[in-house]
C-alpha cells in the first residue's frame, strides 16, 4: 500500500511535465498501475481481501479506465482470490 502511494507521489509531482509529453505520461501511469496491482495481488493472496479491494480502490480514482480494472483483475485473478476478482468483476 505504502509502494502504490509513492508511485502516486512522484506520478504527481512529475505531473506538470507529464501533461506535456503524453509518453511519458502514459508511462508513469503504467508504473502506478503496476505497483498498486502488485499489491492488490500480494494482499489478495495474504488472505487479506478488504486491503486488498480498498486498495484496488485507491487504484481506480488514480484511473478508473476499463483497462486497469483490467490489469487489477489480472493481479487478483493470478492470486485465487475469488472475493477480491468478483469485486473488480462486480464494482
Amino acid at each position: 500500500e505504502a509502494s502504490f502511494d509513492r508511485e502516486v507521489f512522484g506520478a504527481e509531482r512529475a505531473g506538470e511535465i507529464a501533461k506535456r509529453n503524453p509518453q511519458l505520461e502514459a508511462i508513469m501511469r503504467r508504473r502506478v498501475v503496476k505497483r498498486g496491482g502488485m499489491g492488490v495481488e500480494a494482499l489478495a493472496g495474504a488472505g487479506q481481501a478488504d486491503r486488498a479491494k480498498a486498495l484496488a480502490d485507491k487504484v481506480l480514482r488514480f484511473d478508473a479506465s476499463p483497462e486497469t480494472r483490467g490489469e487489477l483483475l489480472k493481479y487478483a485473478e493470478r492470486a485465487g482470490n475469488a472475493d477480491v476478482v468478483g469485486y473488480l468483476k462486480g464494482n
